[in-house]
C-alpha cells in the first residue's frame, strides 16, 4: 500500500518585495488558502481583497486617481509577486494512537476505551486527582506562595465536585 502524501505549501517574501516581510508574514496563511483554492490570479485577489474586512485590503491601494495610473490588476501583480510561494509532497504521518496508564488494571489502555468505560474512566480521574493533590501537598508545604492561584483553582474544583469527600471514602 502507497504511503499516502499531504501537500505542504512554503510561503516567503520575494526579494524586493513591494510588501514588507512582517505583511507578508502575517498574510501567509490566507495566500495558502488561495493557492489550495485557485484562486491566487491577479483579478481574483482584487475581488477577495475589495471587502474592508478582508485582509488583503490594505495591501492595496484604493485611490481612483492612482487605479487609473497603475490600475488594480497591476497591483494585483506586485502583491503576487511579493510571494514566494512552493509546495512540496510530504508522507502524511500515520494517526497517533493515545493510550493512558490505569492503575486498577495495570495497562496501558486506549484512550478511546477510557473516556467511553465509566469504571476506567473513574480510575483514571482518581489517579490523577491522588497525582494533583499530592504535587499540591509537597509545593504547598514548603512554602512555594507563587503557585497561591493554582492551589486556590484546585481547592475550588474539589469544592465543586465534593472531591475532598470522595478521596476520603476511597481510603477509608
Amino acid at each position: 500500500m502507497k504511503a499516502k502524501k499531504a501537500i505542504v505549501y512554503h510561503i516567503g517574501r520575494m526579494p524586493n518585495a513591494r510588501l514588507s516581510k512582517s505583511k507578508v508574514n502575517a498574510l501567509a496563511p490566507y495566500v495558502e488558502g488561495l493557492v489550495r483554492s485557485g484562486r491566487w490570479k491577479p483579478a481574483a485577489l482584487i475581488e477577495v481583497a475589495r471587502p474592508v474586512s478582508s485582509p488583503f485590503h490594505t495591501a492595496f491601494i484604493w485611490n481612483k486617481k492612482y487605479n487609473e495610473q497603475l490600475g488594480l490588476l497591476e497591483q494585483s501583480r506586485h502583491i503576487i509577486s511579493s510571494f514566494d510561494v512552493y509546495s512540496e509532497e510530504v508522507p502524511m504521518k500515520a494517526p497517533q494512537r493515545w493510550t493512558i496508564y490505569v492503575r486498577s488494571v495495570d495497562s496501558m489502555v486506549p484512550y478511546t476505551k477510557v473516556v467511553s468505560t465509566p469504571r476506567l474512566r473513574n480510575a483514571v480521574m482518581q489517579d490523577a486527582w491522588t497525582e494533583l493533590r499530592t504535587w499540591r501537598d509537597r509545593y504547598a508545604n514548603i512554602g512555594f506562595n507563587e503557585f497561591g492561584n493554582v492551589f486556590a483553582a484546585i481547592a475550588e474544583v474539589e469544592r465543586r465536585f465534593n472531591l475532598n469527600q470522595a478521596a476520603k471514602t476511597v481510603a477509608a
